[in-house]
């Protein structure tokens, strides 16, 4: 996460704003695991309305990193502090497919953000079970939620990965998984454990070069 100089008026106003921010319903329901969510319309509603009375405000928008989508959120206050960070959407493909990866990340990167709870806690079983859960005798579709799938879980390895690689001592390693841990989580199960091996081997290599 990275922030303006200063931000003792932001802090102020995000303070009395997460105060007053209510979660939304969960009026949407996951097809593939039966759970429930928020949608973000009413998501993005909830958080301008409260927004608004304590002066911030929130802005996304998009670049591209070495072929992978990056989506940027950030929150600015009247007084022209912020406070902004990063989600990797994934790469590029069918326009449908773009269209709701990117819904899914605008919605779990603002709310991350805001501090809104908008799907139901299943301690990660969603995740597992759309790995291995078999449909009608035949394999389920490995993803995640519905737009994030396998190759985006894949993608989002590929820029955690050369996050990792840019660090440049064990202490910044470290510190850069524990504040990307959301992201990391994000990551099908085969993906995780592929990732865990590879912060291992970065973790002894940064060490030997010590």
């Amino acid at each position: 996460m990275k922030t303006s100089e200063n931000i003792e008026h932001l802090s102020t106003a995000l303070a009395a704003a997460q105060g007053a921010l209510k979660n939304p319903p969960k009026n949407k329901i996951n097809p593939h695991f039966k759970s429930r969510y928020v949608d973000l319309s009413d998501g993005l509603d909830a958080i301008r309305e409260c927004y608004a009375k304590h002066g911030l405000a929130f802005i996304q928008g998009t670049s591209v990193v070495d072929s992978i989508i990056i989506l940027n959120t950030r929150i600015v206050h009247k007084s022209g502090q912020w406070l902004e960070s990063d989600y990797p959407v994934g790469g590029f493909g069918r326009p449908q497919e773009m269209g709701s990866a990117m819904t899914y990340a605008r919605r779990y990167a603002l709310f991350g953000l805001v501090g809104v709870a908008g799907e139901d806690d299943d301690d990660g079983n969603a995740a597992q079970a759309a790995e291995t859960t078999p449909v009608k005798g035949k394999a389920a579709p490995k993803q995640m939620e519905p737009g994030l799938t396998p190759k985006d879980s894949e993608n989002l390895m590929g820029v955690i990965k050369g996050a990792m690689e840019m660090c440049e001592d064990g202490q910044q390693l470290s510190d850069w998984a524990t504040e990307n841990k959301d992201k990391i989580a994000m990551l099908l199960p085969t993906h995780r454990k592929e990732l865990q091996d590879y912060y291992k081997s970065r973790r002894d290599e940064l060490k030997g070069n010590g």
